[in-house]
């Protein structure tokens, strides 16, 4: 929860900024503080009711925690991003937080069901050599965390902004060319990433129905025969070949001609 105002209006900040504001005690403007901890202005007093649950949530500190914070990276309203390192190896870390109920998005997820998503997804591409590499994740105060390797990089988005050359007046035809060239570059990178993904999942597949037949050997008859062991083996065939008609349906490009 958060204590604001409704209505949009505004105020000048200690700083002369104008801020959005709410109306205090005694009729003033004042600035409406939408940080990142919950608070309220010296002049509203906190139900009774919300008491214990705000004394609980005070309670709780960072103190025991395996990771010690050193700077936020985001701030959003289903939980922050922040840096940090593993306090017995020292190694630098990413830690991302889900609080839930929070930061709803169109499918009605909250912020603790994207992060098992996004898990769920690096789970699956582990062993590439282009995402970060899953470290932990943990629960805090009702909080949940989501403990990633940290790469020290510049988001894509913040390089095409940075390189983008028509947000000049007059972009040089060298600059065209230098842009084009870079964006293609990361435009084959994606590709032999896609591909990297496609033969991961046909190593998985192989490797299952392997396992299967060696296991229909190994084994008694009377448990699990050859028969059974084709059966586990057409389940698997049709589950991959969904997947991947799934996955060209979803993200077909159209310069893209292989399966």
């Amino acid at each position: 929860m958060r204590y604001g105002a409704f209505a949009e209006q505004h105020c000048l900040s200690s700083t002369g900024e104008r801020v959005l504001a709410l109306v205090d005690a005694e009729g003033r403007l004042v600035p409406d503080v939408r940080g990142p901890v919950f608070s309220i202005p010296a002049s509203a007093q906190l139900p009774s009711f919300l008491e214990p649950h705000l004394a609980a949530r005070n309670a709780v500190t960072t103190n025991d925690m395996d990771y010690a914070i050193e700077t936020v990276i985001q701030f959003s309203n289903g939980g922050g991003v922040d840096l940090g390192h593993d306090r017995e190896s020292d190694v630098r870390v990413v830690l991302k937080e889900g609080r839930p109920f929070a930061g709803l998005d169109e499918a009605r997820r909250d912020a603790v069901a994207r992060m098992q998503h996004e898990r769920n997804i690096l789970d699956r591409l582990a062993g590439l050599d282009v995402v970060p590499e899953v470290c932990d994740c943990f629960e805090l105060g009702g909080h949940h965390f989501l403990v990633q390797e940290f790469i020290d990089a510049n988001p894509l988005q913040r390089l095409v902004v940075k390189r983008y050359p028509l947000t000049r007046p007059d972009p040089s035809p060298d600059g065209l060319r230098e842009y084009a060239e870079w964006a293609l570059g990361m435009l084959a990178t994606s590709t032999e990433t896609k591909v990297s993904f496609k033969t991961t999942e046909l190593i998985v597949y192989v490797l299952s129905v392997l396992a299967v037949l060696i296991a229909s050997e190994v084994i008694d008859d009377g448990d699990f025969n050859v028969k059974e062991a084709w059966f586990f083996v057409t389940l698997l065939t049709i589950g991959y070949m969904v997947s991947r008609g799934l996955a060209k349906s979803g993200s077909r490009d159209f310069y893209d001609d292989r399966g």
